[in-house]
Formats: structure tokens, C-alpha cells, sequence
């Protein structure tokens, strides 16, 4: 009888073991899928949707479009409680030193992340490419300054020596060329130190407020030089290629389906539209519709109403008659 006991209480204790054995398994496992989860939701499909709404909003007029990339973190910061890829992109902006850079580099950063996000080449997954020679030295690019109420930002000039002025007698003047307006703005050299020959590629910013009708830059008016490091760039490119290859990733595989998807449906549309402006007035058409055909707007409308509802004539000079009723076409007179 004691041996009955001994192996009821034995074979109650293995029973025991073996479930909660069973339990930290099944806990430790729905840990792991959450961790994973975690880790991969900002990359589901169902999370497409606010990735791109977040871009969409970060491109959503030319003022998103033409702010610096330290702008457009704030723009996210800002939205990266409520949106994991936002909080994604803040993560990855973490892991790099971005506001401890020079300027020109960040501005030469800011342009190639913009080609990254922005360009509008996006649905061809084609990431458009630009050498540090190109960004600062083709003043034939379109650029916009980005202007507000307290600097005016003066990226990407080319310096060219101007050695004698035969107005002013001055020589060690220098004609900046801006790609704003590819016009050239004199600045006298007790703004720089140090100016290298005209082949040198410099980034030329300034804190302060520049009235851009004046064709010239009193010596007070303080702007900064940098002269633009080369290697330094392209070590840049490389310090920040995994940075660049996640925002590529999300475009080539995220951004760039949608983006397909929008343009298909609006070539569909003006399709639609253009088949619709070489046809005629149908029954069960409404105003609007009969108004895009080949007929547009009539010369004149003659409308009754009634207790059940509406009756309109449209009257075409040179094509006849279109009547509706209630908004919808229900006969139509050609001459």
C-alpha cells in the first residue's frame, strides 16, 4: 500500500514538472514571436500604408520638399510615437553623428538623401547619382535658397576669381555665381581667408537676412566659407551607406509600389477622361460626365422643379438638345 502512495505522489510530481515545463516553453516562445514582431512590424504590409502617408507628408509641397534633412527629423520626431516607421527612421538617425558634422557636409548629405526620398524618379527604383564635383561646381543645376525670417542658406557656389573690376579699379574681387539665378553677385575678399584659385570648390552659407535684389555684399555683411573636402565626401558616402541603404530598401520596396500604383490610377484616369472628351452624350450620363464629352458646357440650361423632383434642358447651338431628370440623362436631340 505505501508503494502505491509512493508512486501515485512520484508519477503527480513528474505530471507536474512536465506542465510547467510545457508552460515557460510556450512563454518563452510567445516572448520570442513578440520580440520578432517588434522588431519587424514597421516592415509589414499592413504598415505600408503610414510608411507612405508618413513620405507623402514629408513630400507634400515644395516648403516640405526644399527643407534641409535636420528639418525633416524634427518632422518625424514629431510623429515617431504614433508611427513605428517614423520611429524606425529616428533609430537609424541615432546611429549616426549627423549634427556633428560640417556644414557642407550636411548639405551634401541633405541633396543625396533628398535624391533618395524625394526624386521623382522614385517608381523606377532608380537612385539618382551625383558626384561632390557636380553638387558644388555645376551652377546650371535649378536651385531655389531657401529663404525664411532669420538666413538665407547659399549652398553649392562656384567661386571664379575676377582679378581687376575696371569700375571700381579693385583687384582680389570675385564674382559668385548662384544657381538660383545663374547671376553672378560680387563680394569683396575681406570676406575670406585664405582663398584658393578658381578651380577650388567652396560651400558659402550665411546666418543672417540677405536681400537678394542687391548685386552686391557690403563688407559687413557676414558669410561663412568652407572649402569642400573631397575625400572627405565621399568617406562620408561610405561612413553612412548603411543609413542610405535603409531609406533605399524602404523606397525600392515600399515606397516605390505605391507610388507605381498612384501613377497607374491617375494615367487611368486622364485615359478615361480622354476617351470620354471624344464621345457624345449618353442616356443615364450625369451633368458633369456630359459636360467632359465632345459637347462641354451648353450654351444655355432651362431648369423646372417639382414636387417629385427635377427636370433640366441643355441647349447646344450648333449640336441639339440633352434632357435630364433628377441629375441623370434621359433623352438627347441632335440637330
Amino acid at each position: 500500500m505505501k508503494k502505491i502512495v509512493v508512486f501515485i505522489i512520484l508519477g503527480i510530481c513528474i505530471l507536474c514538472g512536465i506542465v510547467i515545463l510545457g508552460f515557460n516553453l510556450f512563454k518563452n516562445d510567445e516572448t520570442t514571436q513578440n520580440t520578432k514582431q517588434t522588431v519587424s512590424t514597421w516592415q509589414t504590409d499592413a504598415n505600408k500604408e503610414e510608411i507612405t502617408n508618413l513620405m507623402k507628408y514629408l513630400r507634400a509641397d515644395d516648403t516640405n520638399s526644399s527643407n534641409s534633412f535636420e528639418e525633416w527629423i524634427e518632422k518625424i520626431r514629431e510623429l515617431s510615437n504614433d508611427n513605428l516607421f517614423a520611429e524606425k527612421v529616428i533609430e537609424e538617425i541615432n546611429k549616426t553623428n549627423y549634427f556633428e558634422l560640417e556644414n557642407y557636409e550636411k548639405d551634401f548629405l541633405d541633396f543625396y538623401i533628398k535624391q533618395v526620398i524625394f526624386d521623382e524618379n522614385v517608381y523606377s527604383q532608380k537612385v539618382a547619382e551625383d558626384t561632390p564635383q557636380e553638387h558644388y561646381g555645376n551652377i546650371t543645376n535649378v536651385y531655389k535658397a531657401n529663404y525664411n525670417n532669420e538666413y538665407v542658406d547659399l549652398p553649392r557656389v562656384l567661386l571664379v576669381r575676377f582679378e581687376k573690376n575696371q569700375k571700381t579699379n579693385k583687384s582680389n574681387e570675385y564674382f559668385v555665381s548662384f544657381i538660383s539665378n545663374n547671376g553672378n553677385i560680387k563680394i569683396d575678399t575681406n570676406f575670406f581667408e585664405n582663398i584658393q584659385d578658381g578651380s577650388t570648390l567652396y560651400f558659402l552659407y550665411s546666418t543672417s537676412v540677405m536681400n537678394i535684389t542687391e548685386d552686391s555684399f557690403i563688407n559687413n555683411y557676414p558669410i561663412t566659407v568652407e572649402e569642400v573636402d573631397l575625400n572627405q565626401i565621399n568617406n562620408l558616402l561610405n561612413k553612412y551607406n548603411d543609413f542610405i541603404s535603409f531609406l533605399t530598401e524602404y523606397r525600392n520596396n515600399v515606397y516605390s509600389s505605391s507610388r507605381n500604383e498612384e501613377l497607374q490610377d491617375v494615367y487611368e484616369d486622364k485615359e478615361s477622361e480622354n476617351e470620354l472628351s471624344k464621345s457624345i452624350p449618353k442616356v443615364g450620363m450625369t451633368a458633369s460626365e456630359v459636360e467632359k464629352t465632345s459637347w462641354g458646357t451648353p450654351d444655355k440650361k432651362n431648369k423646372n422643379t417639382y414636387s417629385w423632383g427635377t427636370t433640366e434642358q441643355w441647349v447646344y447651338d450648333n449640336k441639339g438638345y440633352v434632357y435630364f431628370e433628377n441629375g441623370k440623362v434621359t433623352s438627347i436631340s441632335e440637330r
